[in-house]
């Protein structure tokens, strides 16, 4: 699956499920193209996720979350590293 991912001055944030492989990459001026997600390369059942794309004095923000997790726990998730 391909997103092409654009942000002009706003955020693109795209939510995955946990098990999803990321491959994320991207151009940010004046802005920020993140990953914060936790699937492996090597799991193969799973379809991979190619995010390209740019921003401009925005953000692109690829993240994993759990059912019913809000952004808070996630947070707390990838700092607490559990």
């Amino acid at each position: 699956v391909d997103i092409d991912a654009t942000a002009v001055m706003g955020d693109v944030r795209i939510i995955l499920p946990p098990g999803l492989y990321a491959d994320v990459d991207g151009l940010a001026i004046m802005g920020e193209f993140t990953d914060r997600t936790t699937g492996t390369a090597g799991n193969f059942v799973a379809p991979a996720i190619r995010v390209r794309g740019t921003a401009f004095m925005g953000a692109v923000r690829v993240e994993t979350r759990l059912p019913n997790e809000n952004a808070l726990a996630a947070w707390k998730r990838r700092r607490l590293g559990s």
